[in-house]
């Protein structure tokens, strides 16, 4: 049940303020005592009522001349005025270069491009060189390129190419087929992902039968098909410089920018005939005195059917016990079949690397350079 509220009943809450009676304020006792001696009254400065007043403001001091600071004996110089800033040369933008490539339609642009297809470079007989290294081995060679395209800001980026820089811009004040250009046609003309700012366009490198005879150790890539593979056999006989490179028809492009790229420059240095068959190169070996032409020796999965020709039971010889100092050749197949059926139809003898560790077969360009480098050891002990 609910307590019914009574109204006559004094509530213990307190009124509102407007409702409370106003009372004054009773002074204190201290107060009134303060007011009876004269405290606090007027002037807060002045004391009881009837003294003096005390003066609120004060006379300042007059302050005395100081002495001059004596002078020491090791006083510094008086500095020098600082010489006005001025304002820094900037290199002028390659896009106020004069005579500078800025459109991919360029006739020089799109030529070096197409060299990136191999039917085009096959019918413009060049190839394509890029980066600081294989520009500079092309022009130290005496296979010059027919033109050269080059971004000054993008070599200037590093010392190597800051050398190769300093070259070009006097062949190109020379015109001597060097132009400079943009990093976005560089970056159209590269088959790289970080293109180094110079491309060039190389001829075919035509070596002449007397360079290729001149070498005592002739290597016949036959189906070769990896360019990995090619460029390092490339880079290995470059280093020894013992040997030429013969291609059949069907091998790896000899020219492909993967082939150039990890052949290093070996193409400006290692003889080399490309697209051979087989009835010329027999002819052009027995014109070069080579009696044995033997076969990197792989597994038997290799060798090609017996379906395919007549099977000839090869003998084989470890690679250390050839005489190498004569003139010789030897035989590296397709990475996946062996050689085909015409080398295995030619080839006298089988070579054989031995293997203790118990590996089924070692890569192409491995066995082509172990091969290459003991020909060499035994020309130069000779």
């Amino acid at each position: 049940m609910y307590e019914m509220k009574d109204d006559n009943k004094p509530s213990s809450r307190r009124p509102p303020k407007a409702q409370r009676a106003h009372t004054p304020r009773q002074p204190s006792p201290a107060y009134l005592e303060r007011r009876r001696q004269g405290i606090g009254e007027g002037n807060p400065n002045r004391g009881p009522v009837g003294e003096q007043s005390i003066p609120t403001t004060v006379t300042p001091r007059p302050k005395p001349p100081y002495p001059p600071r004596p002078k020491t004996a090791a006083q510094p110089p008086p500095k020098a005025p600082r010489p006005p800033v001025q304002a820094q040369a900037q290199p002028e933008p390659v896009a106020k270069i004069p005579g500078i490539i800025t459109s991919q339609d360029n006739d020089k642009a799109r030529f070096l491009r197409n060299l990136l297809n191999k039917r085009d470079r096959y019918a413009a007989k060049h190839f394509m060189v890029e980066g600081v290294r294989l520009v500079s081995e092309a022009f130290a060679s005496p296979f010059k390129p027919l033109y050269t395209l080059y971004d000054p800001e993008m070599l200037g980026r590093t010392e190597l190419g800051q050398v190769l820089l300093l070259r070009l811009i006097e062949l190109y004040e020379d015109k001597k087929g060097v132009y400079p250009t943009t990093e976005r046609i560089i970056a159209s003309l590269s088959d790289t992902v970080t293109p180094q700012g110079v491309a060039a366009a190389v001829p075919f490198i035509d070596w002449k039968p007397e360079e290729l005879a001149a070498k005592k150790f002739h290597l016949v890539l036959d189906g070769l098909q990896d360019p990995g593979n090619l460029g390092t056999i490339l880079r290995s006989a470059g280093a020894a410089g013992n040997a030429a490179i013969w291609l059949t028809e069907g091998t790896v492009d000899l020219y492909s920018p993967k082939v150039v790229r990890a052949g290093m420059g070996a193409h400006f240095r290692v003889p080399s005939a490309y697209g051979q068959k087989w009835p010329e190169l027999l002819q052009q070996f027995e014109a070069l005195g080579i009696e044995q032409i033997f076969l990197a020796e792989g597994d038997l999965e290799d060798q090609p059917d017996q379906g395919r020709h007549s099977f000839r039971e090869l003998s084989s010889v470890d690679y250390f016990e050839v005489d190498w100092k004569k003139p010789t050749a030897v035989v590296v197949g397709n990475e996946a079949h062996g050689p085909g059926v015409e080398a295995w139809r030619n080839v006298s003898k089988l070579v054989n690397i031995p293997m203790p560790g118990g590996a089924e077969s070692l890569n192409a360009s491995v066995a082509a350079s172990i091969i290459l480098f003991e020909a060499l050891r035994q020309q130069l002990k000779d």
